[in-house]
């Protein structure tokens, strides 16, 4: 029968998400405050995804990505972030000001070719 703290402390070998990730390792630049700077999507579900942010160390709670060099720009929401990685979810209620240039997809973290 299993202690009480191998009962409370959670199992390394077992994945806790519901849905399956796909490693894409795909430089994306990311778009807050008025400035661009460059990371990485490491891997996507059609929840959100996983990013490095190559030492930048202040992200807001919102901000957009692109994949195409601003072609197009997701707008995403900040779940948690440890270090240099976070994960982002999809924001439909980002508020982009007068930026009219950029198309505003909300979620759509494959780049479509």
């Amino acid at each position: 029968m299993p202690t009480l703290q191998e009962i409370l402390q959670p199992r390394r070998d077992v994945e806790r998400r519901a849905g399956g990730r796909t490693t894409i390792n795909r430089d994306v630049l990311m778009f807050f405050n008025g400035d661009v700077h460059a990371c990485c999507v490491r891997d996507v579900t059609n929840q959100g995804a996983g990013l490095r942010l190559n030492g930048l160390n202040i992200v807001p709670s919102e901000f957009g990505i692109s994949f195409d060099n601003f072609r197009t720009m997701r707008a995403c929401r900040l779940i948690w972030r440890d270090g240099d990685f976070l994960c982002a979810h999809p924001s439909i209620r980002a508020d982009w000001g007068n930026v009219p240039h950029f198309s505003r997809q909300y979620w759509y973290f494959y780049p479509k070719h």
